[in-house]
């Protein structure tokens, strides 16, 4: 996903707008340097209000996403920014705001995360919140829409640190038990569920596979990942059996790997659903509440155990800094202590001197 704090964020893609490209804005005589096709743009908007270039919320918004899509950032991306931010502008609204970018003040932005904490939102998603506001008011201030951004002056919300669970022997046996290679939705989860294995690839990436994506002779797999940037991982060969096997099962000419039993492409939130089934059946949805992304924190933590340098694992795994791996090696590290103290008595020393 795009990082949504400092990176410059605006609009992208999500569902269509009605707002044209007129309601961008800006000083027609001043050149906005921005990456990209958002060079094009260079008439005024008339959302602008005032000298300073503030206008109405739900225009901002639809431009904000606008700017996403332009810069060709995720589909999920710009849909969590037009889910959470949309709540914030109806919170807004119920309170009898203006709804005028100039208008919102840090206590708006208080109170909201205060809404959403005592409807029972997780930590976590108070400060994906805050990011994703933060991020879309910088975008403003950036845009000239406003010259300050009240979001700063809010702290952010704390996330308690959380021990990442990872994958156990007896946690992948019970899943693969599940995927009975014998009928059609067995065998697709079980090449699912080995795919996530073997490859570390994120769930967006896996469910956007296409036929094509398979290089059986080379054992690699394409695939194309955050801010659409394409990289090649292994096909390991239990992988591709699974895969062959279900493969078999297929009599349809669809480009994509992942079908229905009705065979109809199932897309990124069926690919999910189906994933969160087995694990629910499995009975490990309590315990491994990131059920799909704990794959990828497997693999990683396995290719690191069998030394795999740290930044082959970045390269292969897609990620743009160490700095996440760098947490599973303390988190591996830590594991690795516990199990040697388990053999550690250090009392033993003692009680031989005393016989």
């Amino acid at each position: 996903m795009v990082k949504k704090h400092d990176a410059f964020p605006g609009p992208g893609p999500g569902r269509a707008s009605k707002t044209s490209l007129d309601d961008f804005g800006g000083d027609t005589n001043r050149r906005v340097s921005l990456n990209g096709p958002i060079r094009a743009l260079s008439r005024p908007s008339p959302c602008s209000e005032s000298s300073s270039g503030t206008g109405d919320l739900q225009a901002l918004l639809a431009n904000y996403l606008r700017w996403h899509r332009v810069e060709n950032h995720s589909p999920l991306t710009v849909r969590d920014y037009q889910d959470e931010l949309g709540v914030f502008l109806r919170s807004l609204e119920k309170r009898g705001h203006s709804l005028k970018a100039e208008e919102v003040t840090p206590l708006d932005v208080m109170v909201f995360l205060e809404e959403l904490r005592n409807k029972g939102h997780a930590p976590a998603t108070l400060k994906r919140t805050y990011g994703n506001l933060l991020a879309w008011f910088n975008w403003m201030v950036r845009w000239d829409f406003l010259s300050g951004n009240p979001v700063r002056k809010v702290c952010r919300p704390k996330e308690p640190k959380v021990k990442k669970g990872f994958l156990a022997p007896e946690h992948i046996q019970r899943i693969l038990a599940l995927c009975p290679q014998g009928q059609f939705q067995g065998a697709r989860r079980r090449a699912m569920f080995l795919l996530l294995l073997t490859t570390g690839m994120r769930l967006m990436e896996l469910a956007g596979l296409k036929l094509k994506d398979l290089d059986w002779e080379g054992r690699l797999i394409r695939v194309m990942g955050k801010g659409s940037k394409e990289r090649v991982v292994p096909f390991h060969r239990e992988a591709q059996h699974a895969m062959w096997r279900y493969l078999t099962y297929r009599r349809d000419d669809h480009p994509c790997v992942w079908v229905t039993e009705e065979r109809r492409p199932m897309g990124y939130y069926g690919v999910q659903q189906d994933l969160h089934r087995i694990f629910a059946r499995a009975g490990l949805r309590g315990q491994l509440k990131d059920a799909v992304h704990i794959f990828r924190r497997t693999w990683a933590v396995n290719a690191l155990r069998q030394g795999m340098g740290l930044k082959f694992v970045q390269v292969i795994g897609g990620w743009e800094s160490v700095q996440v791996l760098e947490g599973y090696v303390r988190a591996l590290e830590a594991d690795d202590a516990l199990d040697a103290f388990k053999e550690f008595d250090p009392y033993f020393d003692a009680y031989r001197r005393s016989r």
